[in-house]
């Protein structure tokens, strides 16, 4: 897949037992259609980029409100920013490739 691949864990059921904690390196040891395989790895390598992505657009959900202290071209600069954050999963295949936008910044006062 071309993903960095440490040994990060994954539980799953297989066959009616669970299996909990298995390095991802391990896969192929277990009966998983190909499939399944790779929905368990998308799902640990594209976890830190999601938390990373939800944390980033909770930071900024202030910029949205009505009542923000921000100019009409300010809002719409953390509108682009936000929704390209919304973008990243669709727009990258590798979370290693990932080029994290950047946030607009504020004028001091």
């Amino acid at each position: 897949m071309g993903f960095k691949m440490n040994s990060q864990l994954v539980s799953f059921f297989l066959n009616g037992v669970q299996h909990i904690n298995v390095s991802i390196d391990k896969l192929d040891d277990y009966e998983l259609d190909s499939q399944r395989k790779d929905a368990l790895i998308n799902g640990v390598v594209w976890e830190p980029v999601r938390l990373k992505r939800d944390r980033l657009i909770r930071d900024t959900d202030w910029t949205q409100m009505p009542d923000a202290p921000l100019t009409v071209e300010q809002k719409a600069e953390f509108l682009a920013y936000r929704q390209t954050l919304r973008d990243i999963p669709q727009t990258y295949d590798n979370p290693d490739d990932i080029v994290w936008p950047t946030k607009p910044s504020l004028p001091t006062k």
